[in-house]
């Protein structure tokens, strides 16, 4: 063969490699890019479900504070979350719809939260109404501390199950941007 043709074939392959290289790399970052929206994905999951366990929480401060003192003001907390709570719920599924296990937990959880927030409806218009025994009677059934504690539960399940998947995709999004320096690294040779 003529130094020619070796010369020819040698550049040939070498911009070949690059080629593949380049396509290697374009590949990767594409991978690493999807990891990263994923991570980023079950970071607000578990924002959105932290908020919805806070705003619950909130209805059941604003309405001991209230029952504890008659002070409307102490409703403050009740009244700004309490309205809010159902499209909370309707957006973690909203979120967790790529999930089918995840889509169960609120399955489970979705009824909770609503006879949550008809337990504390009712305890309130109970007092409001001038039957205090009555809304002090519910309240000592436990049967709200129960809810909330099925709740805690539930959410504490989806929680736990978005942090596996977190820890699942942020393995995944450095293994891709691992492999991604390497093939701009053999790149620049």
């Amino acid at each position: 063969m003529k130094t020619t043709s070796k010369i020819a074939v040698w550049f040939g392959s070498a911009g070949l490699l690059i080629v593949l290289v380049a396509l290697l790399s374009f590949w990767l970052f594409r991978q690493s890019e999807d990891a990263d929206r994923w991570q980023r994905h079950t970071f607000l999951v578990l924002d959105k479900a932290n908020g919805l366990l806070s705003s619950l929480k909130d209805t059941e401060a604003g309405q001991r504070g209230y029952l504890l003192t008659g002070d409307k003001a102490f409703l403050a907390p009740y009244l700004e979350v309490r309205d809010r709570i159902p499209s909370q719920l309707a957006e973690l599924r909203r979120l967790a719809q790529d999930n089918p296990a995840q889509e169960r937990r609120l399955d489970v959880l979705a009824p909770l939260v609503e006879a949550k927030l008809r337990e504390l409806r009712q305890v309130l218009a109970l007092y409001a109404d001038q039957h205090a025994e009555d809304a002090l009677k519910i309240l000592r059934s436990g049967s709200g501390k129960q809810l909330m504690d099925e709740i805690r539960a539930g959410l504490s399940d989806f929680n736990q199950q978005e942090n596996e998947l977190l820890e699942q995709r942020t393995i995944r999004f450095h293994r891709y941007l691992s492999l991604l320096l390497v093939s701009i690294s053999l790149a620049s040779l």
